[in-house]
């Protein structure tokens, strides 16, 4: 999955197991930035890995003890950005029980500290709980991923700078040589 420079997504490639061939292709599909909120792709930054092991899970409420008081007594706000058990929108649940999907992962794809694109990963038969060995592995795959994709985007500037320089270099040559002739 890649974000343009709207956040606007494509899924740009895809790997089906063998009886899904043909089925339910999503590759070449565009989906609006609204689909993916700002706050989402925030946290998809801050997080480099977020599943969902069974999309029908129950919500357990969390409530702050008392010892989670601020200074003036009140309750202060428990901040689970970095908590990998978080719960999930309940929207971004639908979205998945509408395509089938009963177990989702996805591993950001970080260039300068933006959201490049999404590995993501769909379970459609059952739930599916990945040990943290697995885990743990698609998030370094995430991150030699990054790597690669920012690797490719500097060698393309780089080529486009130096194109720029010889074709600028040759325009101020070109006056000065006709003159002196």
């Amino acid at each position: 999955y890649r974000f343009d420079h709207q956040f606007n997504g494509e899924v740009v490639s895809e790997a089906l197991q063998p009886h899904l061939q043909g089925k339910s292709s999503y590759k070449g599909l565009h989906f609006p930035a609204h689909d993916i909120p700002a706050q989402a792709r925030a946290l998809y930054v801050r997080n480099r890995s977020r599943f969902i092991a069974d999309v029908d899970f129950e919500v357990v409420e969390m409530y702050p003890s008392s010892l989670l008081e601020d200074e003036s007594g009140r309750r202060a706000e428990v901040d689970l950005s970095d908590c990998k058990l978080r719960s999930v929108s309940p929207m971004h649940l639908q979205y998945l029980r509408n395509m089938g999907v009963e177990a989702s992962m996805s591993v950001s794809i970080v260039v300068d500290d933006r959201l490049w694109g999404l590995l993501v990963c769909h379970h459609i038969n059952e739930p599916c709980y990945p040990n943290h060995f697995l885990r743990r592995a698609c998030e370094l795959i995430g991150a030699n991923l990054s790597l690669q994709v920012e690797s490719a985007m500097r060698e393309e500037e780089v080529k486009s700078l130096l194109s720029a320089h010889s074709l600028l270099g040759g325009l101020g040559y070109m006056p000065a040589q006709a003159f002196f002739q």
